[in-house]
């Protein structure tokens, strides 16, 4: 049976609190965070899913980088409205999604971006 992304995210979380590893709890609710942000403050959603985003890549977690980066596509896309710049950066992370070693074992989807 195939894990939706928000299991996968409420699993990555949990197992982190029971590590005790606060900089990957920290990566997992940067979502959360953001999505309490109004729609109407795109800057504000941008800069919380950024730092995710740079978060991620320090930590190594290639797929929360993607699946920060889909977000900020989100807002790129439909928060600021700029479909030009929202490409430039879907384009590479499609290409990630499509990857031979794209599976990984803690995200067994590779839906994001797609």
């Amino acid at each position: 049976m195939a894990v939706s992304s928000w299991q996968w995210l409420w699993d990555f979380e949990d197992r982190a609190r029971r590590d005790g590893d606060a900089a990957r709890v920290r990566l997992a609710t940067y979502y959360e965070i953001a999505e309490r942000v109004p729609f109407d403050s795109p800057d504000e959603q941008l800069a919380i899913y950024e730092a995710a985003r740079a978060l991620a890549i320090q930590l190594g977690e290639r797929w929360f980088e993607m699946f920060y980066e889909h977000w900020v596509i989100e807002v790129l896309l439909f928060g600021k409205q700029q479909p030009r710049l929202a490409l430039d950066r879907a384009v590479p992370c499609a290409r990630f999604s499509r990857l031979p070693n794209r599976s990984s074992p803690r995200f067994p989807s590779a839906s994001i971006c797609r």
